[in-house]
């Protein structure tokens, strides 16, 4: 094995400004659901400094095998939970007391890019989290491939799987602690220099939503389709 190929490991550490917790939404338009996420989007249609004044320390440990065929790595990161933090938790997520004090924050997580080919690339990532005393589990898987025409990409096709489930019974009432997954598939036509056409379709699913009154498991109405035309120049 050369050097170029051998064992490359990196270690990347840094203190910077955590960003505020919020929620993001699965599905668009008139039924979404809302689930913890550690960046705030609810205004993400407009600029948005949602930084807090804590510190957080993250690392991440690298290693390239193959290459830059192969990419792997390990993560971490600590931080305190700001004053605003614990109010979303407690008052809008409703995922802890008014009066809890841990102010924990804590995630570790596992990825890897891998490319089979020059044309297609494996992709999968794996985080836990502690949230003062709640805990929650993610992780998606992406496969892709590139067709292409005259040497240039062309065509590009994708799928992507992906699960959230908070470490709680689901509440029915409160889609945060609520278990989802999302399966992604999507196209892209390369139909003509600096332009292109993307077709996206999203299936949101509710592994565990609980149950209503009548005993019937809780279901959310909320794929999406989702066609775009850009332009680049």
């Amino acid at each position: 094995m050369s050097v170029k190929h051998a064992l490359l490991a990196l270690l990347y550490q840094r203190p910077m400004h955590g960003y505020e917790l919020g929620r993001r939404v699965a599905g668009e338009g008139p039924v979404t659901v809302p689930f913890l996420a550690d960046r705030d989007m609810t205004f993400a249609s407009i600029w948005r400094n949602d930084m807090d004044e804590n510190k957080e320390y993250s690392v991440r440990i690298g290693a390239k095998p193959l290459g830059d065929r192969l990419d792997v790595g390990l993560s971490g990161s600590v931080s305190k939970l700001s004053a605003l933090d614990m109010a979303f938790l407690a008052n809008t997520a409703k995922l802890v007391a008014p009066t809890e004090t841990d102010r924990t924050k804590i995630r570790n997580g596992l990825d890897f890019m891998f490319k089979p080919t020059k044309h297609s690339v494996l992709q999968a990532e794996y985080y836990a989290g502690i949230t003062s005393t709640f805990t929650a589990s993610a992780f998606q898987v992406l496969a892709g491939y590139t067709f292409t025409k005259a040497g240039k990409p062309y065509v590009s096709v994708y799928a992507r799987y992906g699960e959230v489930n908070p470490d709680r019974p689901a509440d029915p009432l409160n889609s945060y602690t609520w278990k989802l997954s999302q399966t992604v598939l999507s196209a892209v036509w390369r139909f003509t220099p600096g332009a292109q056409l993307q077709l996206e379709y999203e299936m949101n699913r509710e592994k565990d939503a609980g149950t209503d009154a009548a005993g019937t498991a809780v279901k959310a109405v909320n794929d999406v389709v989702f066609l775009e035309l850009a332009f680049f120049y």
